[in-house]
């Protein structure tokens, strides 16, 4: 396991007192750019803040900057330093309490200096989650075996912080300013991350204006030396030599040191995944077996996690764990690999609920808060509703089934000791060739795409509107209800209670293409294409 408290101390010869030169230099570079950029009155400060090394080096910066601007022109004091952050739903446990102790940080430097600030916390949407979009079996996982993109970062971190600031860039402009995105990023980081950034032309100077969105990178050209060097002795004082907003980033250095902490490896193709690093426990852009051995020796409660991403990694690309039936409404049918199928999604909500019950289980007995949950009620909801929607259970309500087993009932479901999973039923079918089984009059093709995350736009009605999660959860803990929900066997009836019940409410451009596919999920029933998209098969 890295240490880095060793590595610093080998790589950095300087002491407290004898700080780098450099490292002030560009310190108070960065920190005079940025000043005076916000006194200029153009800016709204927006950081994005990933809470590793480098983004809490740009975080420190430009909130050092900002306290400056501040004094200087005190009329921004009334304008928010908005801190920008994403949470995937499956960020590391470790991490999710680093992150709240550096919240608290924050939130301390900027009202002792008495700066408007404002948290963003980012989530993705509901369809659009893992869950949601997973184990709803719209996608694949973003496994790197499947395919070297890894859509993950868009999808679960990028849009939904540009969705998170989109009112606040309208705020801005109402004020006549520009919301100004700080990013942490430096090309030394990964020849990916070079690339990318020389792509768009990114650099220290200027600001850059990247799909709408105004751009900064104050870090640019530090090295990864002087990135520790500044965490290691900055100072919590305006007029110190390295100013900083604490004394020193401890718990960075110590988390980095706990965690052999590495960056997210979405963003590097899988190059920067060790024994252990600061992304998600799901993380699929690895081919390594294991990515977080060392956080399970240590924390040894989530080696559960560790073992069911070990679980889908293995799975993932087996063709016995595809659905040859597409879960898109198309006709002619097309029968070809598509999907994951239904027994594999089923199987993931299984384990993962099993997984779930037993954190808090064990932290019911230890009188703590469970350190991570992988399904919220609304996720099962949605889950059921899609499972319907694409045909792929032999089940109706297989989803809430699975919560009713295993949450009100006490049912488990263990991952195969070999972690691979049986796939007996799965047929061997010849890839090609399509299937008729709906009315002439519907056309030959129609485009769907009824889960999409549409771009939010207020009273639009262009984006699926779900209920609070607190709410279906009252619903589930109904052990009466759910058993009569589970007694309706017709898929079509029981995928669209969740709708009818309000706890999902479909976007009306999409109702006339709803109503097509329910016909078209009804004769997938009918003909009993529903239990080929279960079973699975390999393709030749």
């Amino acid at each position: 396991m890295t240490n880095w408290l060793e590595q610093i101390n080998a790589q950095t010869s300087v002491t407290k007192t004898q700080t780098s030169n450099d490292v002030r230099l560009m310190s108070n570079n960065a920190i005079e750019s940025l000043s005076s950029m916000y006194c200029s009155g153009k800016y709204m400060p927006a950081n994005m803040c990933s809470f590793g090394k480098d983004s809490m080096v740009t975080t420190s910066l430009s909130m050092v900057a900002w306290v400056l601007a501040c004094k200087k022109v005190p009329g921004l004091r009334k304008v928010p330093f908005i801190v920008a952050y994403s949470d995937t739903l499956h960020e590391s446990p470790i991490k999710a309490k680093y992150i709240q102790g550096q919240l608290l940080k924050i939130a301390v430097f900027a009202e002792r200096h008495n700066i408007t600030f404002k948290f963003i916390k980012a989530t993705p949407n509901v369809n659009n989650c893992w869950a949601g979009k997973v184990v709803s079996g719209s996608i694949n996982n973003w496994n790197v075996k499947i395919n070297p993109i890894h859509g993950c970062a868009v999808d679960w971190k990028i849009d939904p912080i540009r969705r998170a600031l989109k009112p606040w860039r309208r705020i801005a402009n109402e004020l006549g300013m520009e919301l100004l995105e700080l990013v942490g990023s430096r090309p030394e980081e990964s020849s990916v991350r070079a690339q990318s950034m020389d792509k768009v032309g990114a650099n220290e100077f200027m600001t850059l204006l990247i799909d709408g969105h105004l751009n900064y990178y104050p870090v640019y050209n530090w090295t990864t030396d002087d990135i520790w060097s500044y965490l290691q002795f900055a100072e919590d004082e305006l007029d110190s030599p390295l100013p900083g907003i604490q004394d020193g980033f401890t718990e960075t250095i110590a988390y980095y040191n706990d965690m052999s902490a590495k960056e997210c490896s979405a963003f590097d193709k899988g190059k920067n995944c060790g024994q252990s690093r600061d992304g998600c426990y799901l993380c699929l852009a690895s081919n390594r077996e294991e990515i977080d051995g060392d956080l399970a020796v240590t924390y040894p409660h989530l080696r559960p996690l560790v073992d069911f991403r070990k679980f889908m990694l293995k799975n993932d690309a087996n063709p016995m764990n595809r659905s040859h039936i597409p879960p898109t409404l198309v006709m002619p049918i097309s029968v070809k690999a598509a999907g994951p199928c239904g027994s594999y999604v089923l199987d993931m909500l299984r384990y993962g609920l099993t997984i779930q019950m037993r954190e808090q289980e064990r932290a019911a007995k230890l009188n703590e808060q469970p350190t991570f949950e992988l399904f919220r009620a609304i996720d099962i909801a949605w889950i059921d509703y899609n499972w319907m929607l694409r045909g792929l259970q032999i089940e109706a309500h297989a989803a809430l089934k699975a919560y009713y087993e295993i949450v009100l009932c006490g049912k488990r479901y263990e991952i195969p000791a070999t972690f691979e999973r049986h796939t007996e039923t799965a047929e061997l079918v010849k890839d090609g060739g399509n299937l008729y089984i709906l009315n002439s009059d519907l056309g030959s093709t129609i485009e769907d795409d009824l889960n999409g995350d549409y771009e939010f736009q207020e009273n639009s009605g262009a984006s699926w509107q779900f209920a609070d999660s607190s709410d279906v959860e009252l619903l589930l803990s109904n052990k009466e209800l759910v058993e009569q929900w589970l007694e309706e066997k017709d898929f079509v009836t029981a995928g669209l209670r969740w709708i009818k019940s309000g706890h999902l409410t479909p976007p009306k451009s999409v109702a006339n293409r709803l109503e097509l596919r329910k016909e078209w999920v009804a004769r997938i029933y009918q003909n009993g294409l529903n239990v080929k998209a279960f079973n699975g098969g390999m393709y030749f």
